[in-house]
């Protein structure tokens, strides 16, 4: 069981992360046999320690990660030994163990995820009430009809506008009301 409290950004590109964590180990294995008729010789006598015939053994860590450009995060912590198991079921837990650690974030096969997401949404039109007109009145051959005029009616009133070809070549840029287009 453990905990952390990420610290984002302490400054620039460097992170910290204090922990806390709780190990509980329970051991589901036999004892050994002669260890333990031996152990037996002599604890719970007078002046002697009592016995010890557990089964869990415990410790708590207490840690820092400090995370460095992105993928590099350096470790230290301290093992913390409360309960160990007795001498017949394994070794005892140490009183402490520094640690140090370094590790480093490696992606060799990055995956790439691309995701669509269709947004509809309405947008708000200013209607319009002037275009513009442009363009080229060509022959048969591709060449420009000389003294060409272009004339515009308006759909509701039939209303019209004409427009001259400019040097023979091409009509442009003559603002048209929208009740023309």
């Amino acid at each position: 069981m453990g905990a952390d409290g990420p610290f984002v950004d302490v400054t620039e590109g460097f992170s910290l992360r204090p922990l806390i964590e709780y190990h509980l180990e329970y051991l589901n294995g036999d004892k050994d046999e002669v260890i333990f008729a031996h152990e037996h010789l002599y604890c719970g006598k007078p002046n002697q320690e009592s016995c010890k015939e557990n089964k869990d053994q415990q410790w708590v860590t207490l840690g820092l990660q400090g995370q460095i450009l992105g993928n590099l995060t350096l470790s230290i912590g301290l093992d913390i030994g409360t309960k160990s198991v007795g001498f017949a079921y394994g070794p005892p837990v140490a009183p402490w163990n520094l640690l140090f650690g370094a590790s480093y974030a490696l992606d060799l096969v990055p995956q790439v995820v691309t995701k669509s997401i269709i947004v509809e949404k309405a947008v708000a039109s200013e209607k319009t009430t002037e275009g513009m007109v442009a363009g080229k009145i060509v022959n048969n051959a591709g060449a420009a009809v000389e003294g060409a005029v272009v004339g515009v009616t308006a759909r509701n009133t039939r209303a019209w506008s004409r427009i001259p070809m400019v040097l023979s070549k091409a009509f442009c840029c003559r603002p048209v009301l929208s009740s023309y287009l």
